[in-house]
């Protein structure tokens, strides 16, 4: 019992590493197929589907290059999300409320513990900012006739949808789906062809 305690203790620790190590050899150049094969050389206790989605969630050098302006763009939108509320409280209540405790109960703070994390390139947080974002925009649809009157309501609608498109659109060609190759024992994970490689 206190042998497999140890054990499972060893593989939790050696988990937490698991991203680090993945983002270290991306940062080398490495692509995705290259990082996760090496790693299971190295490791080969850490093959499987823990790794295989870490290194998914992981762009490389060249996607990250390729798809720039659309990452840009993201954090662009995620911030006017952060800032919309924040002006608006200013426009409705005056400069004195705005910084008074007022100002907290507006700021979204997972909207920007999530864009800290894409602007880090953790694009696992990609999935939820989809579901959040999309779940606010069914809510506000429902109150679309307040929506038509409401420019500030419209606005926030609008940056909704560009960060639901582009979420969508970075979690298709940043970390794309990989397919298992079950003509090896373990299946091997095999990752298409990276975005951008001709950068490199």
């Amino acid at each position: 019992w206190l042998l497999e305690l140890r054990t499972s203790v060893i593989l939790g620790m050696r988990k937490k590493d698991v991203h680090a190590a993945v983002a270290a050899k991306i940062d080398l150049g490495y692509d995705r197929q290259h990082v996760y094969d090496e790693m299971c050389l190295e490791q080969p206790d850490l093959a499987g589907k823990k790794l295989a989605d870490a290194v998914r969630w992981t762009p490389p050098l060249a996607a990250r290059q390729h798809y720039r302006t659309e990452h840009t763009a993201l954090l662009a939108a995620i911030a006017a999300n952060v800032l919309l509320p924040l002006l608006h409280g200013q426009a409705d209540s005056g400069l004195p409320s705005f910084y008074g405790p007022g100002f907290f109960t507006v700021l979204p703070f997972a909207t920007i513990g999530l864009g800290i994390a894409l602007a880090r390139y953790r694009l696992q947080v990609l999935p939820w900012l989809i579901f959040f974002t999309m779940v606010g925009l069914v809510s506000g649809l429902s109150h679309y006739e307040d929506m038509v009157v409401d420019g500030w309501a419209l606005a926030k609608t609008a940056i909704a949808i560009t960060i639901a498109a582009l979420s969508i659109f970075l979690q298709h060609k940043l970390a794309p789906k990989y397919t298992m190759d079950r003509q090896f024992s373990p299946p091997r994970p095999v990752f298409p062809p990276e975005e951008g490689a001709h950068f490199f």
